[in-house]
């Protein structure tokens, strides 16, 4: 039957029954002629996509670009209409045994695009033996793939009469019809024929007449097809679906040139590890409502590495077992965590890390007198956090917190004793007065400012916390190029700034307002 006309009775439009009344091979042999056709007409279908392409018809006619103007036309979706003009054009100009065998319907769509994707990654002095390779691949497999549809129509009651085995005479089985021994004659030794007969199709007759009886197959003849099958079978374990296919294509190169392959392996590598290496990041976020800082980010494998080598050697399985009178067991999660916390506790205590704005890194907890003795209220940390009373009284133990008391005007009384230029107790004092930036409008936290004498250390001034100012690196440089004049006020002990004139021609001075000192 022609492919429209076979079209038009599957679609009700032509003479032909319906589907439910076809024998099992007519079912098959229709579904593999359409499948056929497809092929054929996607080929079809490629080739003038191409010359459009090539002519550039799809700008013409309003496109950005051909598969723009496809993916616009047909509506179907614009990866979809990338790779087909991709497709189209490989077929075109390097893979034509690629484009026959789709032409011929030996290999699918689906197919093409999988060799064409690896093969146009090959050099170009590979690829037609790569192109071939793939294509022998599929080919086999094509092939292997579709057995002898003849004992798929004897087990699927595609004849129009099934004797039950009752009367004498005529057969059942399409593929046994033309056999002696099953069709009525009188050879009354069949009944229960096992294939012996001679010629015979028919594998079972269960009836108790002469020559009646259902094949189910397995005679003889069907016996050779049986072989034939898993002979077929055995020779189809190398797969050729489009996985397949790209699972294939992507060892090419290791056996067509290993040298290329490594190298391109390694450039790979290396662009991925850069890759990572730009992508990283980490962050601290407040939670709302909640008293939870989330954790989140991303490493390069190197750097997850030294953090998994360090958590490994805080996160030993016994450490999640409880002692007697602890709390429960940790969780993996827990006890990850908390090894991270003593990951840095640890670096804290150590003295092998950079000035964080002229300062030894450390811990900074600002807590009332009446607060630490009731345990009522709550402790300032230096990044505008909050403590409980309890956790700052329990950190109060630890030698390496600095306690700090506070007078009635939150103004440091006692520091400790400051040995360098802004360091020690005399930088934390001017953290506590300052709070961060201390220029007009600046939100800068403490960590990312330098102190500042009021009067030049030059010119003779102290290196004092009645002389000395926190600003931020830019402010800093602001207040150095002369525009700008800062001061500490007598009568409240904090900075405050003189705008110049082409600012506020009063002259007024200004304070921070984001740290608390208006």
């Amino acid at each position: 039957m022609d492919v429209a006309d076979l079209v038009d009775g599957l679609l009700g439009t032509g003479p032909a029954a319906g589907v439910w009344s076809w024998p099992g091979d007519q079912l098959l042999s229709a579904l593999d002629t359409l499948h056929d056709a497809e092929q054929r007409c996607a080929a079809a279908k490629l080739t003038v996509l191409r010359e459009i392409d090539g002519r550039g018809l799809g700008r013409l006619l309003g496109g950005t670009s051909t598969a723009a103007w496809f993916h616009h036309r047909y509506q179907v979706s614009a990866a979809t209409a990338s790779r087909l003009v991709r497709l189209a054009a490989a077929l075109d100009s390097d893979l034509t045994a690629t484009a026959a065998a789709l032409a011929d319907a030996v290999i699918n769509v689906e197919q093409a695009w999988a060799i064409a994707e690896a093969v146009m990654q090959l050099p170009p002095g590979l690829r037609d033996e790569g192109e071939h390779r793939l294509l022998i691949q599929a080919r086999q497999a094509s092939h292997n793939a579709k057995p002898d549809p003849a004992p798929v129509a004897e087990a699927s009651g595609s004849s129009s009469e099934t004797d039950s085995g009752c009367g004498s005479g005529s057969g059942s089985g399409s593929a046994g019809a033309a056999a002696s021994g099953a069709t009525g004659s009188e050879d009354t030794g069949a009944g229960t024929d096992t294939g012996g007969g001679a010629g015979s199709g028919a594998g079972s007759d269960t009836g108790g007449g002469a020559g009646s009886g259902t094949s189910s197959g397995i005679g003889p003849g069907s016996g050779a097809r049986g072989g034939a099958a898993n002979a077929a079978l055995g020779a189809a374990r190398l797969p050729a679906d489009p996985k397949a296919l790209t699972a294939a294509g992507a060892r090419l190169l290791d056996d067509l040139d290993p040298a290329e392959a490594e190298r391109r392996e390694h450039e790979r590598e290396q662009r991925l590890a850069e890759r990572a290496h730009k992508m990283r990041d980490f962050r601290l976020v407040d939670v709302p409502g909640t008293a939870l800082v989330r954790v989140s980010g991303q490493l390069d494998r190197e750097a997850a590495a030294i953090l998994r080598a360090g958590l490994d050697a805080l996160c030993s399985p016994r450490a999640a077992k409880p002692s007697a009178g602890t709390q429960p067991p940790r969780t993996a999660g827990q006890l990850r965590a908390d090894a991270i916390v003593e990951i840095f506790r640890i670096a804290l205590a150590c003295r092998d890390l950079p000035d964080n704005g002229g300062d030894r890194p450390q811990l900074v907890v600002t807590v009332a007198l009446q607060t630490l003795q009731q345990q009522h209220g709550t402790a300032d940390l230096e990044d505008g956090g909050t403590l409980t009373a309890a956790a700052a009284r329990r950190w109060a133990c630890d030698a390496k917190v600095v306690p700090v008391v506070l007078g009635g005007a939150a103004q440091p009384l006692d520091v400790g004793r400051g040995q360098r230029l802004f360091t020690g107790p005399l930088r934390r004092a001017l953290v506590l007065r300052d709070g961060g930036c201390a220029f007009p409008g600046c939100d800068r936290p403490p960590r990312w400012c330098d102190g500042h004498h009021v009067r030049s250390w030059l010119d003779g001034g102290p290196t004092s916390l009645h002389n000395a100012v926190l600003l931020c690196h830019a402010h800093h440089r602001l207040v150095h190029e002369g525009a700008w004049e800062v001061r500490i006020n007598p009568q409240d002990n904090l900075p405050e700034f003189i705008p110049p004139v082409y600012v506020d021609w009063a002259q007024r001075p200004r304070r921070n307002a984001y740290h608390g000192q208006e």
